[in-house]
């Protein structure tokens, strides 16, 4: 990465971006690339709605460059140009590394030196509130390698709370989706040699490559620029930072210990994804947390679907999320807009 010296060529030189900041979001788009645009440009739009203080950079893969750089710029966003990472093999069930392949080059953020802080964004999620703390938080202090968050909420709840074996386990099944790092070159050789090697489980790609490396009883960081004794902290983020709606929102919640106003992040995963929604009364089953999440998301996914990806369109979970969207609008200021777009989606 470069300041505001770096090089206009098109395409660019790799990890070259224009900013100077010390911090900054990451978002990645690495494989089937106009099709990740919605998504990604909804999740954007969320952040972006927080006002946040730093700048909000794009990883993208070689041949996502040519058709999403434009979209990007226009939503405000950095992109930024990395070579794809590979594994050689992984093993189990789903023993495909060519598959996980595009989901490996996410771990490139560990380049994105000078950045001294990056929080690792998936675009399949929507920040309900500002994140910035956590990006001043790795600034001010040094000794901190990585913030983590919960794989899912059903990971601890109850009397298993207590159970020392649990917390264990829980803390070990953290989500890359949500997750503040430390570029560093040294952690991303390791990591790069790790994937090289081939010796880990391919489970869901590059969030079982990762917490295999960094949950490895033989893993010691690279030593940051700390007081003798003093050693790197990795700190657990409470679930509010990452709620997945996989048990829904306000139970987690409830489960938690947490209040409506801890939630900074709602994430989706597997067939739970709003774009993948098939009736309406999916969105009527949503409770009070996760609905208006999804809704807004909806709405941003929907406009950046019928703009930048050409038809036929699955208008079908569009639709369903508009009309609910319009109908709980508090105002109908938006609705000639929401009108216009279900038109383009043929509703």
């Amino acid at each position: 990465m470069e300041g505001h010296g770096c090089a206009s060529a098109d395409p660019p030189a790799p990890y070259c971006v224009n900013t100077t900041a010390r911090a900054a979001y990451v978002f990645s788009a690495t494989g089937a690339c106009l099709l990740q645009l919605p998504p990604l440009l909804a999740a954007l739009s969320s952040l972006h709605a927080t006002r946040p203080a730093f700048p909000s950079l794009v990883m993208l893969a070689p041949d996502c460059w040519a058709p999403l750089r434009a979209a990007l710029s226009a939503a405000r966003a950095l992109p930024l140009l990395v070579p794809r990472l590979s594994a050689s093999s992984c093993a189990g069930a789903f023993s495909r590394p060519a598959h996980f392949n595009t989901t490996f080059t996410i771990l490139r953020v560990f380049a994105l030196a000078p950045l001294e802080a990056a929080l690792l964004l998936d675009s399949d999620l929507s920040v309900r509130r500002p994140l910035d703390h956590l990006l001043r938080l790795m600034l001010d202090n040094p000794r901190l390698f990585q913030l983590r968050t919960p794989q899912q909420c059903r990971m601890l709840r109850g009397a298993d709370d207590f159970s020392p074996s649990r917390r264990r386990y829980a803390e070990e099944m953290w989500n890359t989706g949500v997750w503040a790092v430390r570029p560093d070159a040294r952690v991303h050789a390791q990591l790069a040699a790790f994937l090289a090697a081939g010796n880990f489980s391919c489970g869901v790609g590059v969030q079982s490559a990762a917490t295999a490396m960094f949950n490895s009883a033989g893993y010691s960081p690279p030593p940051l620029r700390l007081a003798a004794g003093r050693a790197p902290v990795v700190l657990h983020l409470h679930a509010g930072y990452n709620l997945k709606a996989d048990v829904g929102g306000a139970r987690c919640l409830a489960w938690r210990g947490l209040a409506p106003s801890d939630v900074h992040v709602v994430h989706w995963s597997g067939t739970r994804k709003p774009w993948l929604l098939r009736h309406a009364a999916q969105i009527g089953r949503m409770d009070a947390v996760e609905r208006p999440a999804a809704l807004a998301y909806m709405r941003d996914y929907c406009a950046a679907l019928v703009t930048h990806v050409p038809p036929p369109w699955h208008a079908a979970p569009c639709v369903h999320a508009l009309r609910e969207y319009q109908r709980q609008a508090s105002s109908h200021a938006g609705s000639p807009a929401i009108q216009l777009l279900m038109g383009q989606l043929g509703a």
